[in-house]
Parts: C-alpha cells; structure tokens; sequence
C-alpha cells in the first residue's frame, strides 16, 4: 500500500505546486546542508508571494550529498534542482 499511495501522495503535491509556481513571477529560496547519522543532505526551500500578497513556502527538493560540499558541487545540485526538476529559471531574480 505504503508503495503505491506514498509515490501518488508525492506526484499530486508536486503537480499542484508546479502549478502555483506558475502564476508566480519570482521565487527567492533558501537552502541547507547538514548531516545526521553521518549522512549528508542538502535542502532546497522555494519562498513566494501569491496574488493576494500572501506569503507561500515549498520545500523543492530534499537531496542526500554523499560527494564533498564545494561550491561547484552545490550549484550544480540548486542548478539541477530550480532548472530541471521545477523548471524555475525564469522565476530567479537576478536584477530585482
């Protein structure tokens, strides 16, 4: 069961937030690293207002990071994350 509701569970919450996201214009986010039980992760938390000036948060993507943490290695994990998962590149605000 758990195999079965859990994967549908996940696709119903992603496909309703990609579909908020898209009456966005700008995204800011936030992220972390830590480690627990000696396993590395890395979050990635997606901040938005809607059209009602309400503020929104989305947890985007929570990554497991077995590899060292340089800079390179977390941009192209966030790159990964805003361009090919959620498609967001639009939505960063590079000039606001």
């Amino acid at each position: 069961m758990t195999n079965v509701d859990i994967p549908k569970l996940v696709q119903t919450t992603t496909s309703n937030m990609q579909k908020e996201l898209e009456k966005v214009d700008h995204v800011s986010y936030t992220t972390d690293c830590w480690t627990a039980h000696n396993n590395p992760y890395m979050s990635l938390t997606g901040h938005y207002v809607d059209q009602d000036f309400v503020l929104h948060h989305c947890i985007l993507s929570l990554l497991y990071v077995p590899k060292s943490h340089t800079a390179l290695y977390l941009a192209e994990n966030l790159d990964h994350i805003i361009n090919a998962k959620w498609n967001l590149k639009d939505k960063v605000c590079e000039d606001c």
